[in-house]
């Protein structure tokens, strides 16, 4: 029941009050909102009880800032009296002033049946069992009707009830309430209206049930007194006042569409009954879910390689190969859960893709699951490019990675590859592309900032060689931060331990730097370096870089100055990405 929308619980509750409204008259005058109703009033239009309800209706309506509660028993005593003392004065003469059409029936003295009393045949048995199926819809509508009137009666009182604890005190009393002979009621919106307007509360309920107790002792006459019309009046009062304030009230906040609901709904339960109308509204509210989350933006990111890229730190030319290149690697981001309808927003991308797109990345990993329709229509865009030059790479998370799976059934295509992570598939993108693109890979010192070979020499001489086996750490985190690493052969990565494992910063390969960021601040690690290959690194220590600014000021000057430009293009870079991800 949280679920169903607001228009759509207005609806029901804007048909209680056609409800309440039509009861209303039918109990004034036996006249109700329905077509039968309408003939009969046709063929009597001179109804002096219905003029007297209705005016009932209009004083508490315009004395609607006295207290509810002062008000209403007030006016329903003053009525009934009013209209006792008519009918006893004998000023109204004729058909419509008999007590018959001002005054309730006599109810009489009920008999009550004591259920141990009752003895069963194999017969009855049999009946009971036949009848099991409609008892058992009997019980679930009522469970329905009960969760659909507190939902709705949480609307107009505007505070909000625990919802297991109300069914299980129904449970109860529905229990109880078989096994006295009783039957199992449901909560209703409009008597609880009612009570609630007249000020009751725990006693109120006491006063009904001994008012139902003395019904059956046989008071049922001294009841019967209370005229039609003043009874009536009330509840033509409060089902205007919920039409109003469900119907009318909702114009001036409520969308075209919304209010077409409310009025469908009420379309429905005014001609074929509640439950008609209850069904739709469910229907309704399936179907303007659907729709409202296929609009929904299925791709929280939608770019290409040139712009986003791995965390693998690559030479200047490789990056002017993707920059110039990279447009051809699409890149889409997802997010929530997927179904067809937003599936299908991208096939439509696809049906419409450049020819000159060489591959596709699709990120899964923030997607909370996938319906088989939404695979079917993953499973259709690759069936659409079989056999074409364009490569497929998945990521999955750790919660989807069998959704993700049932994408390709074939998982030795080498046209789709799967990855756990989008770093993963950006470097593999990267790599595909630049063996393509890409003339001359030869990594680039990172000595390079040195004018000669000797300057490098001499540089080196600054310098501890280190030969680290694959999987190795060269530092943990948290490390003090007093070493700078040159990457001559071999390749590192930089990780973070995370809630979800390991997380990778970056790559970086022979000819790079890494850790000189630490190196400056002087604050600890805050990711370790290990071997992602067997590497050879250069070491440049704090005190043999302190013994350079004193013996080689030129050459410590250098370094510095290379320093301080990698440290402003990563923060660059950095602030792009920041930019592209929001």
């Amino acid at each position: 029941m949280r679920y169903i929308p607001f228009s759509v619980m207005a609806g029901f509750l804007a048909s209680t009050g056609w409800l309440m409204t039509s009861g209303a008259l039918n109990i004034i005058a036996g006249t109700p909102l329905t077509l039968e109703g309408l003939a009969r009033f046709q063929a009597d239009p001179m109804r002096p009880e219905i003029a007297a309800g209705v005016i009932i209706a209009l004083v508490l309506f315009m004395a609607a800032r006295v207290p509810q509660a002062v008000l209403i028993p007030v006016v329903m005593g003053v009525a009934t009296l009013t209209i006792t003392l008519f009918l006893q004065s004998g000023l109204c003469r004729g058909a419509h002033c008999t007590p018959e059409a001002w005054l309730f029936a006599d109810i009489g003295k009920g008999q009550w049946r004591a259920p141990w009393d009752i003895t069963l045949s194999t017969a009855d048995l049999m009946t009971l069992f036949e009848s099991l199926p409609s008892m058992l819809v009997v019980a679930f509508v009522g469970v329905l009707t009960v969760l659909l009137s507190v939902a709705s009666l949480e609307l107009t009182y505007r505070r909000e009830f625990d919802l297991n604890r109300i069914t299980r005190l129904h449970a109860l009393v529905a229990g109880v309430a078989a096994l006295s002979g009783g039957f199992a009621g449901v909560i209703s919106i409009g008597r609880t209206s009612i009570n609630r307007s007249t000020g009751g509360g725990a006693l109120a309920n006491t006063v009904s049930a001994a008012l139902c107790l003395a019904t059956l002792l046989g008071a049922g006459p001294l009841i019967a007194h209370v005229p039609r019309a003043a009874l009536g009046g009330l509840v033509l009062f409060l089902g205007l006042g919920m039409l109003k304030q469900w119907l009318w009230d909702q114009r001036r906040t409520m969308s075209a569409l919304e209010l077409g609901q409310i009025l469908l709904i009420l379309a429905l339960v005014a001609n074929f009954g509640f439950m008609v109308g209850f069904s739709a509204g469910l229907m309704i509210s399936c179907i303007v879910f659907v729709v409202t989350y296929s609009r929904l933006p299925l791709t929280n990111l939608a770019t290409n390689l040139s712009l986003v890229t791995s965390a693998v730190a690559r030479p200047k030319q490789d990056m002017e190969c993707l920059r110039a290149h990279g447009a051809k690697t699409l890149l889409y981001r997802m997010g929530g859960y997927v179904f067809f309808g937003s599936a299908s927003k991208i096939e439509s991308v696809f049906r419409d893709m450049d020819t000159a797109v060489e591959a596709v990345i699709l990120d899964f990993s923030k997607v909370s699951g996938f319906d088989s329709s939404a695979i079917g229509v993953f499973q259709r865009i690759l069936r659409r490019y079989h056999g074409h030059a364009v490569r497929f790479h998945f990521v999955h998370g750790e919660d989807n990675t069998e959704g993700v799976y049932a994408i390709s059934p074939n998982k030795q295509s080498e046209q789709i590859v799967f990855h756990a992570s989008l770093d993963h598939a950006l470097e593999m993108a990267e790599e595909d592309m630049l063996g393509r693109w890409a003339s001359l890979r030869d990594a680039t010192s990172s000595l390079a900032f040195l004018g000669d070979t000797t300057q490098q020499v001499a540089f080196l001489a600054y310098c501890d060689q280190q030969n680290i086996a694959r999987g190795a750490l060269l530092c943990a985190e948290h490390d003090l931060s007093d070493e700078i690493f040159f990457i001559a052969s071999g390749s590192l990565e930089v990780v973070k331990a995370a809630a979800t494992g390991t997380v990778r910063l970056a790559k970086l390969h022979a000819g790079a730097m890494v850790g000189e960021l630490a190196f400056y601040t002087g604050e600890a690690r805050t990711a370790a370096i290990a071997a992602a290959t067997e590497a050879t690194v250069y070491i440049l220590s704090r005190d043999s870089l302190a013994k350079m600014r004193t013996e080689d000021p030129a050459l410590a000057h250098a370094f510095d100055h290379m320093v301080i430009r990698k440290i402003s293009r990563a923060l660059s870079q950095t602030n792009k990405l920041v930019a592209l991800y929001r």
